[in-house]
């Protein structure tokens, strides 16, 4: 099974992945393949860089660069989750191998409120700076930047992730038995 997560920044996508795991799922993290690349520059290792990468790298080698480069390293045997889809070409290349959308979102307060109590270093931003950067992120006519709304809208499964890490268990729960029928 290939299942591209997709969503808004604080949203749960980690932890949507952390579960999925106990299912046996392999994690490919795109923030984690753009931090790599970061630090071989020599770069800024904070959310503006990431997505400033994100936009090169798939201006250069195609919208669906994320999605390519991790399926080169799995096969289709592999239960495979791929952290975070971002454009509708990444939404067409999942397609296309046979995986499914998955869009996790939370009200932006909950949101805020998690980056803040994560302490990575990419979260260190004020609320401000992290609405900003939401607003940004969620639009654009160029199909090599970030269209979080979009490919939202055309995810398969969505959840909702307002309440406790049970009911996220319950509702993964939900969408794995969606997605097996």
């Amino acid at each position: 099974m290939l299942i591209g997560i997709a969503g808004t920044h604080g949203a749960g996508k980690g932890a949507v992945v952390d579960l999925l795991k106990e299912h046996g799922f392999i994690h490919c993290s795109a923030r984690e393949l753009f931090l790599e690349i970061l630090k071989e520059r020599n770069s800024p290792l904070d959310r503006a860089s990431i997505s400033a990468l994100a936009n090169e790298l798939r201006a250069e080698h195609g919208v669906s660069y994320v999605v390519d480069t991790y399926l080169a390293r799995h096969t289709s045997s592999d239960n495979v989750i791929i952290e975070s889809i971002y454009t509708l070409g990444e939404v067409e290349a999942l397609r296309k191998r046979g995986g499914v959308v998955l869009a996790v979102d939370a009200d932006p307060e909950i949101r805020y409120e998690r980056i803040k109590g994560r302490m990575s270093e990419t979260d260190f931003v004020t609320k401000e700076d992290f609405i900003a950067q939401q607003q940004k992120e969620l639009h654009s006519d160029d199909p090599s930047k970030q269209n979080t709304r979009a490919v939202m809208e055309t995810a398969d499964f969505r959840i909702e992730n307002n309440g406790s890490l049970e009911e996220l268990k319950e509702s993964v729960a939900h969408v794995l038995e969606e997605m097996e029928k």
